[in-house]
């Protein structure tokens, strides 16, 4: 067995903490974290202790570790992936009146088919924790996380989570092809007395996808394009969210050249939304210098800071 799937044989009961809440209420928020990901939200400073609790948090089953993370390397790096656990879901039923869905429930999320799938997730996780850590250390700034935004929210019924029932060109007529972003967050700020709402959806991109592909419906970076252009023309956005604009945030793990490549394929295949909605950057620029700042490239050609 792999030596991070290994577990102790313990009894008794342990008292969480609120670092062991803020941990459980993340793999419940973002499906799983990564141990770095674990230092990161709760400011360890140990890592041998902070690596001691979460293997006691996956002893006691608060925390959970899929076995999928045994096939996987991401970069050059194996990491440690952390799940919720069953003692974890029924506190967050308990502490938090979560309520998870009949039948699959929490385990659901558990299920990874594959590594590649795990390495995208830490991808998206990571920037999202990036966005958080800067809005927070911002004045006068303030970010809702997707599960905030649909607490507020009359969600349609029969329409799965966060995503936008968008429309695609097949053989002369448009057909479904929903789209799911990877992650749907809000930055709010206030002006003058005014409070100004920024809806953005992220989609984090490993450099795998293809441009463009013959079927419109398969997934690209074209029929992504093409997609949110349906969801702004049909003003989705302001039917599910009552948002006014929103943004795509492309995060690119590459290099500019793809980003160039991106705007290209944007100023081919975006004919009835704003080319101005589409946003680019690469992960290494927004780790480095973070996400408020003058790093994006739009599909307008402009170099500009997010707020």
């Amino acid at each position: 067995m792999h030596r991070t799937l290994q577990k102790s044989e313990i009894g008794g009961n342990i008292e969480l903490t609120d670092r062991d809440k803020l941990w459980i209420r993340a793999v419940h928020r973002f499906r799983f974290i990564t141990t770095d990901q674990a230092e990161l939200l709760s400011g360890s400073a140990s890592r041998d202790k902070m690596n001691k609790r979460l293997k006691q948090l996956y002893d006691h089953d608060y925390l959970d570790r899929p076995k999928v993370q045994r096939d996987f390397s991401y970069e050059d790096k194996r990491h440690t992936v952390h799940a919720l656990g069953p003692k974890g879901a029924k506190w967050l039923v308990e502490n938090d009146g979560v309520r998870f869905p009949k039948g699959k429930g929490w385990r659901t999320a558990n299920k990874l088919k594959s590594s590649e799938r795990i390495g995208h997730q830490i991808g998206v996780v990571d920037t999202v924790i990036h966005f958080d850590r800067a809005v927070t250390a911002a004045d006068g700034l303030f970010m809702s996380h997707q599960d905030e935004l649909l607490a507020t929210l009359d969600w349609p019924s029969g329409l799965k989570h966060y995503r936008l029932p968008t429309q695609e060109w097949q053989n002369g007529s448009l057909v479904p092809r929903g789209t799911d972003p990877d992650y749907t967050l809000s930055i709010s700020r206030t002006v003058n007395g005014n409070v100004q709402n920024s809806l953005c959806f992220l989609e984090w991109d490993n450099s795998t996808e293809d441009f463009i592909k013959a079927n419109r419906l398969a997934s690209s970076i074209a029929q992504k394009h093409r997609c949110y252009a349906d969801a702004y023309r049909r003003k989705l956005h302001q039917e599910l969210y009552d948002f006014n604009n929103f943004r795509v945030l492309f995060v690119v793990k590459g290099t500019p050249e793809r980003i160039a490549k991106m705007q290209q394929v944007c100023d081919r295949v975006v004919e009835d939304a704003p080319k101005g909605i589409f946003w680019y950057t690469t992960a290494a620029e927004l780790e480095a210098r973070g996400p408020l700042t003058d790093i994006w490239r739009t599909g307008e050609g402009k170099q500009l800071p997010l707020v």
